[in-house]
């Protein structure tokens, strides 16, 4: 039994939450410094057959939305590398080990250096996450929708989306 919950699941199965909505945040390539712009969804399928795709688990929500979009573009990139965390994906491919489908918040949770990778626009169809608060129904009175506007002021002082893709 948790008060407040801020994650990527708003946890819309499970009764008795009140949610509120963070931010939105698109998915990205993290590509090794020095990899070629992937242009279209061809590029990606080519860069997926050419350069290991480094995945999020299966376990955790954002590798489980990254895995159903690459279904529906019908990419097929082999399984070989799998992390928890943004920073253990963001390691290899700073160290040139393959690329990965990320979020800007990932990539500064992992404070991997800048002058070790690409990000660029994912090609294609755009996907997102969203940040969500979420606490047990009329429990907390106005904590939870004033962490929530806190949180929502803090993220867009960070502007992490467009800072990473250089806009």
């Amino acid at each position: 039994r948790l008060d407040i919950v801020l994650g990527v699941d708003d946890l819309e199965d499970l009764p008795g939450l009140e949610r509120w909505e963070l931010a939105r945040e698109p998915y990205v390539l993290l590509l090794p410094r020095g990899t070629r712009a992937v242009r279209g969804l061809a590029g990606l399928a080519e860069l997926a057959k050419t350069m290991r795709l480094i995945r999020f688990t299966a376990r955790s929500q954002t590798g489980v939305e990254i895995e159903r979009h690459l279904r529906r573009l019908r990419i097929d990139a082999p399984r070989t590398l799998e992390f928890d965390t943004p920073y253990a994906v963001a390691a290899m491919v700073a160290s040139g080990e393959g690329f990965a489908i990320t979020t800007p918040l990932c990539i500064a949770e992992a404070m991997v250096p800048a002058r070790s990778v690409v990000v660029a626009r994912l090609p294609g169809p755009q996907i997102s996450r969203k940040l969500t608060v979420g606490a047990r129904l009329r429990e907390l009175g106005q904590i939870p929708r004033e962490l929530a506007e806190a949180g929502r002021k803090a993220l867009a002082a960070m502007k992490l989306a467009d800072r990473q893709l250089g806009a």
